[in-house]
C-alpha cells in the first residue's frame, strides 16, 4: 500500500495532463517472479512482497488493463528491440545489481515459461557449499556476484591486509565503501579493485557459459549498475564465458553492455503491454 496507493495518485494526475488521447492500456516492470496472466507478484524476498495483486490494484483504480513483468524482462524486451541487441534474433538479457535476473529472447520475442518465472538465473547454483542466500539455498549466483558480493569481497581483502587508493585506515570507514568506488577504482588501475571485480565478474561468466551451453544464443546484453559502471566487468564475463562455454557454441557469441539504462524498463514494459493487446509486426511490419 504504501508504495501502490502514492503511484496511483501520480498516475491519475500525470493521465490528466497529457491533453490528449493515448491508448488505456498501462505496463509495469516490477521486481520480483511476476505471474505475466494475473499480473500478480508471487514473491520479492527484497521487499517481503508475496502474492501481491499489482495488476487488480492499479486496474481498480485507474480503470485501464494493466499488465506487468519483471523488470529485468522488461528491460531485455527493451534493449532486443530499440537497444543494443536490436539486431539479434536470439539473445540473452542479464540484469546484474542488487538482484540477478534475466531475459531470454526467441525469435525476438520474450519467452516466459509457465508461471513468466523464465529467466531467474540469479538462482542458479554456482558453489553448492557457498554462502546462503535469501532464497534458503546455498551459493546462488545472486549471493556471490551482485553489489553486495563485490562490497563485501573488497572488504574482506582490505581486511586481509591489502592496500587501495579507495580506503585509507584510520580515515576511512570501510564499512562505507561501497560497489561505485569499487568499480571506478578497477576501471582506474587500482589492483584490489580489479581483483574484487575478477570475482564477481567470473561468476557471471560461469553462468553466461551455462547459458551458452543451454541456449545457444547470438549475444548476451548486460544491463543494471554493475555492467552499466564497468567495461571491466562485461570484458572479463565473456571471457569466463569463452573460456568454460562449448568452443563451437560460443566463438561467435557477442556481449554488450546495455544502452537504454533506467528507462529501458519502461519501455519494454510498455512493448510488453502492447504485444499482449496489439500484434507487434502490425506497429514496426518487417523491420
Amino acid at each position: 500500500e504504501e508504495i501502490i496507493h502514492p503511484m496511483i495518485e501520480e498516475l491519475k494526475v500525470f493521465i490528466s495532463s497529457l491533453g490528449r488521447k493515448t491508448i488505456p492500456l498501462l505496463g509495469f516492470g516490477l521486481p520480483g517472479i511476476v505471474d505475466i496472466r494475473r499480473g500478480m507478484v508471487r514473491s520479492n524476498w527484497n521487499r517481503g512482497w508475496n502474492d501481491v495483486p499489482f495488476a487488480d490494484l492499479v486496474g481498480k483504480e485507474i480503470g485501464w488493463p494493466i499488465l506487468a513483468l519483471n523488470r529485468h524482462r522488461a528491460r531485455g524486451l527493451a534493449e532486443c528491440r530499440l537497444g543494443a541487441g536490436r539486431e539479434f534474433q536470439e539473445m540473452v538479457y542479464l540484469g546484474i545489481s542488487e538482484g540477478i535476473a534475466a531475459g531470454i529472447y526467441h525469435n525476438r520475442q520474450l519467452m516466459f515459461g509457465i508461471d513468466g518465472g523464465a529467466g531467474e538465473i540469479g538462482h542458479f547454483t554456482i558453489l553448492p557449499d557457498g554462502p546462503l542466500c535469501t532464497c534458503g539455498n546455498h551459493g546462488c549466483l545472486q549471493v556471490l556476484a551482485n553489489t553486495t558480493a563485490l562490497e563485501q569481497h573488497a572488504r574482506r581483502l582490505l581486511r586481509s591486509g591489502k592496500t587501495s587508493s579507495i580506503y585509507t585506515p584510520g580515515k576511512d570507514d570501510l564499512q562505507l565503501i561501497d560497489a561505485s568506488a569499487i568499480l571506478r577504482g578497477a576501471e582506474e588501475g587500482d589492483e584490489l579493485c580489479m581483483e574484487a571485480v575478477e570475482n564477481v565478474a567470473a561468476y557471471i561468466g560461469i553462468a553466461m557459459a551455462n547459458l551458452v551451453n543451454t541456449l545457444n544464443p547470438q549475444a548476451f546484453i548486460l544491463g543494471g549498475s554493475l555492467p552499466r559502471q564497468s567495461p571491466r566487468l562485461v570484458a572479463v564475463a565473456a571471457r569466463y564465458m569463452q573460456q568454460r562455454a562449448i568452443d563451437l557454441l560460443s566463438s561467435h557469441v557477442e556481449v554488450r553492455t546495455a544502452t537504454l539504462n533506467d528507462i529501458g524498463g519502461a519501455l519494454g514494459a510498455a512493448s510488453f503491454a502492447l504485444d499482449q493487446m496489439l500484434d507487434y509486426s502490425l506497429i514496426v511490419g518487417d523491420a
